[in-house]
């Protein structure tokens, strides 16, 4: 599991930090190949509500209760696009990925923007986002991770 979430970061990460291609076609491509093509997503709000684990996995934080399931809800209350978690494999009640279906207006994804950031700055660590033309990927990351990539790259926090 663990495995599989810093492959899909350093997946995000590669998208981030690349220049020249469509990384949103390819983040939309990465999330419909790997992510939904065997069906396994549930619904993301009721799985954090259920007690539900993504960030908190590994942590003994309340991180998923307090700034992902939150974020979720005002992003639904904007647009009530599907949302999405896909579980692991051998617990249904941790995931791997975190997906948000994007809205067709452009100014409705841009307000989604808002909300995002404004939970990764109640966040100690870092969301990473993978902006899709379909598809919102996001992973969190924790402080001293974030730390790393800040101090291995002044710019990094402004290519997320």
């Amino acid at each position: 599991m663990v495995t599989l979430r810093r492959l899909f970061t350093g997946m995000v990460l590669g998208l981030a930090l690349g220049c020249g291609r469509d990384y949103q076609q390819m983040g939309d491509k990465m999330v419909a190949d790997e992510f939904l093509k065997d069906g396994r997503q549930v619904p993301a709000i009721p799985f954090f509500e259920q007690g539900g684990k993504y960030f908190d996995i590994d942590e003994p934080t309340r991180i998923d209760q307090e700034i992902v399931l939150p974020m979720l809800k005002d992003l639904y209350k904007l647009s009530s696009t599907p949302q999405w978690v896909v579980p692991n494999e051998k617990s249904s009640k941790e995931a791997f990925a975190l997906l948000v279906e994007l809205p067709k207006d452009a100014a409705m994804v841009d307000a989604m923007a808002k909300i995002v950031e404004a939970a990764d700055d109640r966040f100690d660590g870092m969301i990473l986002q993978q902006w899709g033309h379909k598809w919102l990927s996001l992973d969190l990351i924790d402080q001293e991770t974030a730390e790393f990539f800040k101090q291995s790259d002044p710019d990094f926090d402004k290519q997320r």
